[in-house]
């Protein structure tokens, strides 16, 4: 770079120069003088002409130290001092032949400017890297530059005048004690892609040169240069950068060294960024049911810039290790993936150097009660008579039944049952029941539609207790997987109306208990089917005192999420009682159903966004019964 003031020729401006040729050859083309016509300058405001450059005579010859160089010129127009500012091969400009005088009249100014070669002048050749015209007594300046630019200075509404190359004023220095080095195998800039994947941030590292070097970068889009980008640096402009090559090429200037350029060595194809919704993995999270990604938003998947079609691959992982052979959209879950997280990576692409990738995860809890009772993979209800019978109804998982069998006796004395799936983390069904007493009592499924048998207690029921003091509870709700830990909770709702979560302990038992709601008291049916808004972490429905059915959505984390408690059904209030089964036709989304006081049963077939996509009565006759769940 060079700069110079364009009146009195102190360092101001930068200006970038061209490379230079060798002693020899710009010699050989120097010799052949020539003259370059141009237009004449404009006028200014007052009608004083500015100067242009007319023509110009380089020196002649090859110049040795103590001989004068002197370039002839011509002006359209009178001026009081021309400066003739040339670099050498070091690269460095500031070297001047200069005339300075008064002319006379009005017209063409045809003059010399000269200077002495001296002997600390670099040999070899001498580039005309800029003219500098002073005029008005000196108040208007004229500044030529070696691409052709033209700037005007202190002449008002007079910006430019016509463009000129300065190439025939070149020159030559022959002197044998001051001889420049020529860099031996300069190293090369090395591009370094400072941030991934897809916005590179490029770094120019430009190796090992002399102490004093200065680099001046020019950076190159296929080739082209880009304008207004240099320093070392160079940030990422997908609209235009997108599928190009990027370079660099440096200008390196070393006291001593003839200027060299150097050129890097091309960085990409860069990328086509390519911009995706975060994705959620949806679905039933059950054995044997299915899991799939699903964006969270619907923008949607663009390339810029655009082409293509998108291309879209799957890796499955359970606790981080890829599942062997798991490379499509839906993921079928095994039964060794309970309580473990399963994750997937989705990667969109446009073809080479277009992609992004889309990861999310999520914990496959213990058994729901959607795995039914006898884990046929279909939603099942119970149903208890007054006389403590306590039937299963089988779901057929196409929303109907198949024949019930009565699984126990003696259950009339409990106020309260209900069905968590599996408690204990055995991967059956259970049943916890709530004597008078407030203890809290496990009833572990075999999976076969039956019990477990390790502590028969005579009449037909097994069980374990799990709690005690929980008659100090009005309503108590199995959550399922509630808090996003893998294993099946309770809610339990106090009769001042906090509701409070007891988490499962991977076993039989609770972890501590926390407050995670308050005012539920208006609230008199309170269920858990799952997932009913479809963002994978399960929700909470309640009927408030207008029969409006309300939706409480939980944030996966064991709480609520912000702004809660949205009606999604009004009239519910002629309901002698509600409930769910969870997903009781097999689509992947939890249902819930109405019994009403003609004991008609309607299932509500739950579309997974916070509605319904229909209702169906599918049952007569079930008024008589003392519990439903």
């Amino acid at each position: 770079m060079v700069t110079v003031d364009p009146r009195s020729g102190a360092p101001s401006r930068a200006r970038r120069l061209s490379a230079v040729v060798r002693s020899a050859l710009t010699a050989a083309l120097l010799l052949a003088a020539s003259l370059v016509a141009l237009a004449v300058g404009p006028a200014a405001a007052d009608g004083t002409a500015v100067p242009a450059l007319t023509s110009v005579v380089g020196p002649g010859a090859s110049l040795k130290p103590g001989e004068i160089a002197q370039t002839r010129f011509t002006l359209s127009a009178p001026a009081q001092r021309v400066r003739f500012v040339y670099a050498n091969e070091e690269g460095n400009a500031g070297y001047s032949l200069e005339w300075t005088g008064t002319p006379t009249g009005s017209g063409p100014l045809e003059a010399v400017a000269s200077g002495t070669v001296q002997a600390h002048h670099w040999s070899g050749a001498y580039t005309l890297h800029s003219v500098i015209i002073e005029f008005r007594d000196g108040q208007a300046t004229v500044w030529i530059y070696r691409n052709g630019e033209t700037d005007v200075f202190g002449v008002p509404g007079v910006t430019e005048v016509a463009p000129i190359a300065l190439e025939p004023g070149d020159y030559s220095v022959d002197n044998p004690d001051r001889i420049l080095a020529d860099h031996v195998s300069p190293p090369t800039p090395t591009l370094v892609n400072q941030y991934e994947p897809h916005f590179p941030y490029l770094k120019a590292e430009m190796g090992a040169w002399p102490p004093y070097t200065l680099f001046n970068y020019t950076w190159l889009r296929d080739g082209v240069p880009i304008e207004s980008r240099s320093g070392n640096t160079y940030a990422f402009e997908p609209s235009r950068d997108a599928g190009a090559m990027i370079s660099v090429q440096v200008t390196a200037r070393t006291p001593g060294y003839r200027e060299v350029v150097v050129t890097s060595a091309g960085f990409g194809p860069m990328p086509r960024p390519v911009s995706a919704p975060q994705i959620r993995i949806a679905g039933t999270p059950a054995a044997g049911k299915d899991l799939y990604p699903d964006f969270t938003s619907p923008e949607p998947v663009t390339v810029t810039p655009a082409g293509g079609e998108a291309v879209y691959s799957y890796i499955w992982k359970r606790d981080g290790v890829v599942v062997p052979g798991a490379t499509t959209a839906r993921y079928t879950v095994a039964p060794e993936d309970r309580l473990h997280t399963l994750s997937v990576e989705v990667t969109i692409s446009f073809g080479p150097s277009a992609a992004t990738t889309r990861s999310a995860q999520r914990v496959v809890p213990a058994v729901h009660r959607s795995q039914g009772f006898d884990l046929d993979g279909n939603a099942d209800v119970f149903a208890r008579t007054a006389a403590g019978e306590l039937m299963l109804y089988p779901g057929d998982g196409r929303g109907g039944w198949l024949a019930p069998r009565l699984i126990g006796t003696g259950w009339n004395a409990f106020d309260a049952v209900l069905a968590p799936g599996s408690f204990d983390n055995s991967g059956s069904g259970d049943v916890i029941a709530r004597d008078a007493a407030g203890r809290l009592l496990l009833y572990a499924g075999n999976g076969r539609g039956g019990w477990e048998m390790p502590y028969f207690n005579g009449d037909g029921r097994v069980n374990t207790q799990i709690g005690q003091g929980w008659d100090i509870f009005d309503s108590i709700v199995p959550a399922g997987d509630f808090n996003g830990d893998g294993t099946n909770d309770l809610l339990a709702r106090t009769r001042s109306g906090d509701l409070v979560l007891y988490p499962g302990d991977d076993g039989v038992g609770f972890l501590p208990p926390r407050t995670v709601g308050w005012g539920w008291r208006g609230l008199d049916q309170i269920i858990a089917p799952g997932d009913v808004n479809g963002d994978g972490a399960n929700d909470v429905l309640a009927r408030d005192a207008s029969g409006a059915l309300r939706l409480y959505a939980g944030d996966g984390k064991g709480g609520f999420a912000p702004g809660t408690g949205t009606a999604i059904g009004w009239g519910w209030s002629g309901m002698k009682r509600i409930g769910t089964a969870g997903d009781f036709d097999s689509d992947g989304k939890p249902d819930v159903f109405g019994i009403d006081d003609a004991g008609r049963l309607t299932m509500y077939f739950g579309n997974g966004a916070s509605g319904w996509k229909g209702a169906a009565t599918i049952g007569w006759g079930w008024g008589g019964f003392t519990a439903v769940f």
